[in-house]
């Protein structure tokens, strides 16, 4: 029986208590090696899966390393070689060039569209985090104005 997300909040809180309140991915790992262990089967154990699994993720990171320059008019962006392809379906890995996504007005769209969506699900978490840190008075307007413009993505059109 998969444990609860009560069950898995109190585990990790033991886990970190142990370690001065903080809490490492390692640690995590460590204590699920035991067969017995509530984390045991969230993992997996098979070497010649989870190797794979790792260089898969090595793959990704040595992919979002690669940076490329681009000229507009009289301004110089660095930014990233390949974008997450927007039409893979979901859950599909898999990425794209930028210079194929600028020659493709839909998909410059989507593109902006994803980012778009990772800014607003990165801040809307910031502002509850800074709610539950009773900080949110800035947060709400940044939020509201990335909502407004995540709407408009669908309208912009590359240049």
């Amino acid at each position: 029986m998969a444990p609860t997300p009560d069950q898995i909040r109190r585990e990790l809180e033991g886990i970190a208590d142990k370690h001065d309140g903080a809490l490492l991915p390692e640690d995590v790992v460590r204590v699920a090696q035991d067969p017995a262990h509530l984390f045991h089967d969230r993992f997996e154990w098979d070497d010649a899966k989870a190797g794979h699994a790792h260089r898969i993720e090595q793959a990704r990171t040595l992919i979002r390393s690669v940076r490329v320059e681009v000229r507009l008019e009289e301004r110089t962006i660095k930014t990233v070689g390949y974008v997450q392809n927007p039409t893979n379906r979901v859950g599909e890995a898999g990425y794209i060039s930028l210079p194929r996504v600028q020659s493709d007005e839909d998909m410059a769209s989507a593109v902006i569209a994803q980012e778009c969506g990772r800014a607003l699900a990165a801040m809307r978490r910031a502002r509850n985090l800074a709610a539950a840190l009773g900080m949110s008075e800035s947060i709400d307007d940044i939020v509201y104005r990335l909502e407004r413009l995540s709407d408009a993505v669908p309208t912009l059109r590359v240049a």
